[in-house]
């Protein structure tokens, strides 16, 4: 049967015939097709073997047994008494088609190396933004002071791996406490780090000698303000940030804003007060001032400092005044029902449960609070 399809073939074709024990062993490059002719069921053996192999070299396999088996075997089978004159066409219809196929083969092969690469890098940058994430929570305080008149709680939540918000809670010395937020416009690593540095440059304190001055608000984020725009390059890159400085024995807090949402106090009498303050943002303009707000605190008060995160977070709910137009920010309706809980801890704890359930998670960013309450 060799020669009469080489015959079919034409010039130039050569069809030899070995079994297909040697089939699998023939090496690449010393064929173009394999050819299996199965007269009966019992010369399959070694078939399995012979038909990878040549899988393996991406050779075009045609299979020609009895109409049975061929049926049973699919597109690359023909019967065993096929005109040769079909059989020589499927075999010049199968190698037309191979240049096209070896092309796919190492396209697909490329691909899969390219996709290899890219899991690899994908795991490589997963292992870093965990280790990011880590690094920066390292930065967030382990505990908060629990003093005799003040409580704190507070809750921080960054909308990828890392946040563009900090915070910081320091006792500056036995009668002061300071209260700080930061908010890096934007988000992920450039971010954090941009929040890191603000938390880690606030100065809080100078010493002089034996003696020390607690460094006033207004003043602190004036120098942070003055270490950004030194360590700057030719991006401008900037923050909201929020400092404050409680006098534990007063009560009274004095606080300077640079372009970040109010703080909100919770009155021990149920009623609600946003602290309004003044002052641009960090990073951009060297004679910017901020001016500092006094507030004077009481038992049962309880004050809330936050990101602008938790204004996205918790929008207006239409469906609590239905019909109603500005009805005032949902950050405030939400702080306003939490007027009669008067531990600070579940203050934060209902408001993450409210975030949970009201949030829109096309709307995500990073939300910090930190909550303050006069025992």
């Amino acid at each position: 049967m060799a020669g009469r399809l080489q015959a079919e073939l034409g010039p130039g074709a050569r069809v030899t015939g070995v079994s297909l024990a040697d089939a699998a062993r023939m090496e690449t490059g010393s064929l173009d097709a394999l050819i299996v002719l199965l007269q009966s069921p019992e010369d399959s053996h070694g078939l399995t073997e012979a038909l990878d192999h040549a899988d393996r070299m991406a050779l075009p396999q045609l299979v020609l047994a009895d109409a049975r088996t061929a049926a049973g075997l699919g597109a690359g089978a023909m019967p065993i008494d096929a005109p040769l004159s079909s059989v020589a066409a499927m075999l010049r219809g199968m190698l037309a088609r191979q240049p096209e196929i070896l092309r796919l083969r190492r396209q697909a092969v490329g691909s899969s190396r390219l996709v290899g690469d890219l899991r690899s890098d994908l795991g490589r940058l997963q292992e870093e933004l965990q280790l990011a994430a880590q690094v920066q929570r390292e930065f967030l305080p382990r505990t908060l002071p629990d003093l005799p008149r003040v409580a704190l709680a507070a809750l921080w939540r960054p909308c990828h791996w890392v946040s563009g918000d900090i915070y910081d809670v320091r006792r500056l010395d036995e009668h002061h406490l300071g209260l700080f937020i930061a908010d890096a416009v934007g988000h992920g690593i450039p971010a954090a780090l941009l929040t890191m540095v603000i938390s880690r440059s606030l100065p809080t304190k100078e010493i002089r000698g034996h003696d020390y001055r607690i460094i006033p608000p207004a003043e602190a984020l004036s120098r942070v303000n003055a270490d950004l725009l030194q360590r700057q390059g030719r991006e401008t890159r900037f923050a909201t940030a929020i400092y404050g400085v409680l006098d534990v024995r007063t009560l009274r807090l004095r606080l300077a804003c640079a372009g970040h949402p109010p703080p909100v106090v919770l009155r021990g009498d149920a009623s609600i007060e946003l602290v309004r303050t003044h002052g641009g943002v960090l990073g951009v303009f060297e004679d910017e001032r901020w001016i500092e707000t006094e507030i004077d605190l009481h038992p049962g008060d309880r004050l809330v400092l936050h990101s602008d995160g938790l204004e996205a977070a918790l929008p207006e709910d239409p469906a609590a005044h239905p019909g109603a137009e500005g009805t005032g920010p949902g950050h405030l309706a939400a702080l306003r029902a939490l007027l009669g809980e008067t531990d600070v801890h579940r203050v934060v704890q209902r408001l993450g449960d409210l975030i949970d359930r009201r949030s829109d998670p096309a709307n995500v960013d990073d939300i910090t609070v930190l909550a303050m309450q006069v025992r």
